[in-house]
């Protein structure tokens, strides 16, 4: 989500999200050693963008303070199966994948993913 100097909101440009997703990469790979996979896809009810992240990483409690740093969130809560958090910039779930093959075919559904070393 932006959030322009008055404090209106506005859906993210696909090329902004990128931008985002290769800022929280570099800021992530500053501390650990990550890959990240990603695609950004039209939201559900065809308004916006979002995305979808596969991080491999080393540290999770580095991955988890890095991710909520990001989006300028306090706390995680625990959710069923996820990790959340909810913060000025908007909202990270983390889910463990225990099918990364099925991850990566749902990554590339409607776009090719990209990756980040």
């Amino acid at each position: 989500m932006n959030v322009d100097e008055v404090g209106r909101r506005s859906h993210p440009s696909k090329k902004q999200l990128e931008k985002q997703v290769m800022t929280l990469h570099r800021k992530l790979q500053k501390s650990d050693d990550v890959l990240t996979e990603f695609t950004i896809e039209k939201d559900g009810h065809g308004r916006g963008l979002h995305t979808h992240l596969n991080i491999m990483f080393k540290d999770e409690n580095n991955l988890l303070d890095g991710l909520k740093k990001f989006i300028g969130g306090n706390t995680w809560n625990k959710k069923n199966d996820r990790l959340e958090c909810n913060g000025q910039y908007g909202e990270i779930q983390v889910h463990n994948i225990h099918d990364s093959v099925g991850f990566s075919r749902y990554l590339n559904k409607t776009n090719p993913s990209k990756n980040l070393i």
